[in-house]
C-alpha cells in the first residue's frame, strides 16, 4: 500500500506517469480526500478576460444568457431523446462535459429513462471510480458498471495479461478494455441512441460534429470547454478530484498528464494531456482510443464500398473534367473538414484540377505522413513542426512536392498567390 500511495504521489507530484513507477491499483484508495481535493473552483483557470466595472457586469450577464439558452437547449434535446427513443444510453468518463450532461439529465427528471454507463478500463486513477460512487449517490441513480469481459476485477485482469498490456499492443489494449466493454454496454441495454459528451472544440477529428449523428447524440457538439465549466460553477455540480490538481481531461493512468492552466480553455486544450506516449501501429500520434474512430471508420467503408471502382474512376474523372487546368494537385481530406472545403473552392474558382483523397478510405495517416517526410522533410520543418503540421487536413501536394496545410487566413491566401502564379504561368 506504501508503494501504491508513493507512485500515486510520483504521478501527481510529476504531472505524468513515467514508465519507472508502478500503475496505482484502484483498491490503494477507500475515500476522496477533501482536504486534497476541495473541488471549491479555485484551482480551475477562468477562459474569459471579463474587464472590470460595467464591463465585468455586462460579460457576466451575456454568459448568464448563454449558459441559461444552452442548458435550455440540451435539457429540450435530452427530453426529445427520452420521447422518440426507448433504450437511449450516455456513457461517461466523469469529465467536465459528461458532468455537465449528467446535471442537465437529473434536473429534467430523465435519469430513470436514460441509462447511465461507466467504463472501467482497470488503468484509471483511483480516484475515478470512487468518484463515479460519489456521483451515484448524488444524483440518487445506479449506472451500469463494464469493464473487459476476461477478467472481473482488476487485480486478476493485472495478473493474467500485466498491468503494462499497453506498452504490447496498443490496438489489443484499446479493443479489450475500452471498446469491447463499450459495445457490450449498448447492446445489453438495446441502445437506440448513445448519447456522449464531444465536443468540436477538442479539436480537429470532431471539429464538425453535430448535435444529432444518426445513432449518436453529442448534445455538447456547440458548447466549448469554458462554457462547461461555467455550468459547473452556476449550479455547483460535482467534479473530478483530479481537476483540482491540473489535469483538465481524465482518462487512464499511464496515458493522461497534467495542462498548463493557461491552455485549458484554448482550442483543443483539454484533450492535450491525452493519449501521452501513446502512438498507432501506424506510427502516428494517438488522439482516439478507438470507441469512436472503430464506428466512424465502419461507416466510411461501408460508404465506399456503395460505389463499385468503375463508377469511382468514373466519378473522379468527371469531377476533373469539370475543375479545370491540372497542375498536379493533390489534397488529402476529410469530407465534412471546413478547411480541406475551402481548399477545394478554391481550387473550382481558380480552375485548377485536383485529386482528392479521403483519409481513413482512401489512404491511411502513416501512408501520407510518410510521403510529405520521404519528398519534403527540410520543407516542413521551415514552416513548422511535423508533429502538429502532419496531423491535421488539409494536407496539399502539388507536382509531387508538399505545399503545406491551410489553417488560417493567411494560409489560404498564400495557397491563392501560389494557385495564381501556376495559371499565370500556363498561359505565358
Amino acid at each position: 500500500m506504501v508503494v501504491s500511495q508513493e507512485a500515486q504521489k510520483g504521478i501527481l507530484d510529476a504531472g505524468s506517469y513515467h514508465i519507472s513507477l508502478p500503475l496505482v491499483p484502484a483498491s490503494s484508495m477507500t475515500s476522496l480526500d477533501p482536504k486534497k481535493y476541495p473541488r471549491d473552483f479555485k484551482s480551475i483557470p477562468l477562459g474569459t478576460d471579463y474587464g472590470t466595472n460595467n464591463e465585468l457586469t455586462w460579460n457576466k450577464e451575456e454568459e448568464k444568457g448563454r449558459l441559461e439558452f444552452l442548458a435550455e437547449q440540451m435539457g429540450n434535446t435530452l427530453k426529445k431523446v427520452a420521447e422518440i427513443r426507448e433504450h437511449a444510453t450516455f456513457t461517461t468518463a466523469l469529465i467536465a462535459g459528461d458532468m455537465v450532461i449528467l446535471d442537465v439529465l437529473a434536473k429534467n427528471n430523465l435519469l430513470d429513462k436514460v441509462q447511465v454507463v461507466f467504463v472501467d478500463t482497470y488503468h484509471l486513477f483511483p480516484e475515478t471510480p470512487l468518484f463515479m460512487k460519489e456521483v451515484e449517490a448524488h444524483y440518487g441513480f445506479k449506472a451500469k458498471w463494464y469493464h473487459a469481459k476476461s477478467a472481473d476485477t482488476q487485480a486478476a485482469f493485472w495478473e493474467k495479461h500485466g498491468a503494462d498490456f499497453w506498452t504490447h499492443d496498443i490496438d489489443a489494449y484499446d479493443a479489450e478494455c475500452k471498446v469491447e466493454p463499450l459495445k457490450r454496454s449498448l447492446a445489453e441495454n438495446n441502445n437506440d441512441m448513445w448519447i456522449n459528451g464531444r465536443r468540436r472544440d477538442m479539436g480537429a477529428l470532431r471539429a464538425n460534429l453535430p448535435i444529432w449523428e444518426g445513432g449518436k447524440l453529442n448534445p455538447l457538439a456547440f458548447w466549448t470547454f469554458e462554457d462547461c465549466w461555467s455550468y459547473l460553477r452556476t449550479h455547483s455540480v460535482p467534479y473530478h478530484p483530479l481537476h483540482d490538481v491540473g489535469f483538465s481531461s481524465l482518462g487512464d493512468m499511464q496515458s493522461t498528464k497534467k495542462v498548463p492552466l493557461e491552455k485549458w480553455m484554448s482550442y483543443g486544450g483539454e484533450r492535450s494531456g491525452r493519449f501521452q506516449n501513446l502512438k498507432n501501429k501506424d506510427g502516428t500520434k494517438k488522439t482516439e482510443c478507438g470507441i469512436h474512430t472503430e464506428i466512424e471508420n465502419k461507416k466510411k467503408a461501408a460508404a465506399a464500398k456503395e460505389l463499385t471502382e468503375e463508377e469511382k474512376a468514373a466519378k473522379a474523372k468527371s469531377h476533373l473534367e469539370e475543375a479545370g487546368k491540372d497542375f498536379g494537385v493533390e489534397i488529402y481530406t476529410f469530407p465534412k473538414c471546413k478547411y480541406c472545403n475551402a481548399v477545394k473552392h478554391l481550387m473550382l474558382t481558380k480552375g485548377v484540377k485536383y485529386k482528392d483523397y479521403h483519409m481513413t478510405v482512401d489512404v491511411d495517416w502513416g501512408t501520407m505522413q510518410k510521403r510529405v517526410m520521404d519528398c519534403c522533410a527540410a520543407e516542413v520543418k521551415k514552416q513548422g513542426k511535423p508533429e502538429k503540421l502532419l496531423v491535421v487536413v488539409p494536407q496539399i501536394f502539388i507536382n509531387g512536392k508538399w505545399w503545406g496545410t491551410h489553417r488560417s487566413k493567411k494560409s489560404l491566401k498564400r495557397l491563392e498567390q501560389t494557385l495564381d502564379e501556376l495559371v499565370a504561368g500556363s498561359t505565358d
